[in-house]
């Protein structure tokens, strides 16, 4: 796998403005039957973090999203796409 360096909470990145990303993170997380202490232990950041990027709470820095495509194993557009099926369907 890979390692993310660095502390990332108290630099300025970059934050996506897509509404979609983090619900595609999560749908993509859910379908892969993913815990977030996994995947935030993955891309390293804390389960705290990422479901608070998931719930909308923050936004997400472009790096979190690169890092999380490559954690799931998807291309990184795929968390642009705006067709998000309901988290009930999945």
């Amino acid at each position: 796998m890979f390692k993310k360096k660095g502390n990332y909470s108290k630099k300025q990145l970059p934050l996506t403005n897509n509404p979609f990303i983090v619900k595609n993170i999560q749908k993509h997380r859910r379908l892969q039957n993913i815990k977030q202490e996994v995947l935030a232990k993955t891309i390293g950041i804390s389960r705290v973090s990422l479901s608070n990027y998931e719930n909308n709470n923050w936004r997400v820095p472009i790096d979190i999203c690169l890092l999380a495509a490559e954690a799931l194993n998807i291309n990184p557009n795929i968390l642009m796409e705006e067709n998000v099926y309901h988290l009930q369907e999945i």
